[in-house]
């Protein structure tokens, strides 16, 4: 079975945080240590504080929502995962083939299970009790009421995380 990965998204948004506060450091440290002498002859550095700010605000919500749309939905997405089985296949299938090959691809060996359960207990969400015993943390329940609550707000159907 393959190893479990850090999840690619917050490791991806660190860097990119780590990023844009070096460059916020070394923008304040422009803005402040430089003389007025060198302003005069030098128009890029003329940086206001709003212009910090925006640049800065803007940024981190560009890296946010790029980890959340990209690697995020290719990674998770079961109608990316349907498209590549059409796709592989190159002719047409009936949806039991689909389905057996969703499952046999996508679920095969718990590597998907074990990489989201992986994923929530760096997010502190789990907790892992035993060897192969899971229990939801505090802040995860607050993270599920939260789900719940916008899931009834925008009337979806979570129908399918019903336990039997």
């Amino acid at each position: 079975m393959r190893d479990v990965q850090p999840p690619i998204f917050i490791n991806g948004n660190v860097l990119i945080l780590k990023f844009n506060f070096i460059i916020s450091i070394i923008l304040i440290l422009k803005k402040f240590f430089f003389s007025k002498k060198s302003k005069k002859n030098n128009p890029l550095l003329e940086i206001d504080q709003f212009t910090i700010f925006s640049s800065i605000l803007v940024s981190i919500l560009s890296s946010v929502l790029f980890w959340s749309i990209g690697p995020t939905i290719i990674d998770r997405s079961i109608s990316v995962n349907i498209l590549e089985i059409l796709n592989q296949a190159n002719h047409t299938l009936e949806i039991d083939q689909i389905s057996e090959s969703f499952s046999r691809n996508y679920l095969s060996n718990n590597y998907q299970i074990n990489k989201r359960l992986e994923e929530q207990i760096y997010l502190s969400n789990v907790v892992k009790e035993d060897q192969n015993k899971y229990k939801i943390s505090n802040k995860g329940k607050m993270i599920s009421r939260i789900n719940n609550f916008l899931s009834d707000f925008y009337n979806l159907d979570y129908s399918i995380l019903e336990i039997n």
